[in-house]
């Protein structure tokens, strides 16, 4: 019998060399799929949510891999692969969380792994797994505290993290976002809920626009005591602050 295994890494060489450690593994291992973000990862387990175990990095491209667990919630135990870090190690520890050090090596996979099959694979369906990833998903996103935006797009539900939308404004009546991967994305929220979700790393620059610090390329004055911004990238329209919200704006803008 051989365990199936879906591997999470957004780094192509670190994600083959743990492939090809898995199939020299001393269990048998079949690797359902090798997956490179948050989004993939999401697709993945909304359809293919049975299999043993999950070898996941925690820092992807687009995200967190805690996300994928938490909109897609598959139930098989997760071994997080991650360099060396004192509060998640902690983290791990105190919730039964099993991990891998990076960089890996044969044995330290081999270990884990005969591990898992003799411990997790006798008590998979006692529902103890899906607490304590929960538990350590809490303590990482702050109790709970929401930190993405949930994109539906067709059969997709995609998490996009508050931090990486660069441009929230209003157009033609709708509320559209702008991301660091300059996507454009059109959400049922208004401007006024994700500026209380954003209130840490937004600003309110007039009645159209909430920007993020790093949509900020440049600053000028402008007519009648308002301030032009000018990203660092491109956009069609003139993003003014206006005069009423400068003063608060260039304290924001010191931060």
């Amino acid at each position: 019998m051989h365990l199936t295994v879906v591997v999470i890494e957004d780094e192509p060489i670190i994600a083959a060399d743990l492939v090809d450690m898995l199939e020299k593994a001393t269990v048998s291992i079949k690797v359902a799929a090798r997956l490179s973000s948050v989004q993939e990862g999401v697709a993945y387990f909304k359809n293919h949510p049975q299999v043993d175990l999950i070898l996941s990095d925690i820092r992807l491209g687009d995200g967190l891999s805690f996300d994928i667990f938490l909109v897609a919630k598959p139930t098989c135990p997760v071994v997080f692969c991650t360099a060396h870090d004192e509060y998640m190690l902690t983290a791990f520890k105190s919730n039964g969380i099993d991990y891998l050090l990076k960089p890996i090596d044969q044995k330290s996979l081999n270990d884990t792994l005969e591990r898992f099959q003799s411990v997790f694979m006798k008590r998979r369906h006692d529902g103890n797994f899906p607490e304590q990833l929960q538990r350590l998903i809490d303590l990482h996103h702050g109790e709970r505290t929401p930190k993405s935006l949930l994109l539906h797009e067709g059969e997709f539900i995609i998490p996009v993290r508050y931090e990486n939308v660069l441009l929230a404004y209003i157009h033609e009546g709708k509320t559209h976002i702008c991301t660091r991967e300059h996507k454009t994305h059109v959400i049922p929220e208004t401007l006024e809920q994700l500026e209380a979700k954003f209130a840490k790393t937004h600003f309110r620059i007039n009645r159209q626009y909430l920007l993020h610090r790093d949509a900020v390329g440049s600053v000028a004055n402008y007519f009648s005591r308002k301030l032009l911004v000018s990203p660092p990238f491109e956009h069609p329209d003139k993003l003014l602050v206006s005069k009423a919200n400068v003063p608060a704006f260039l304290t924001w803008l010191k931060g």
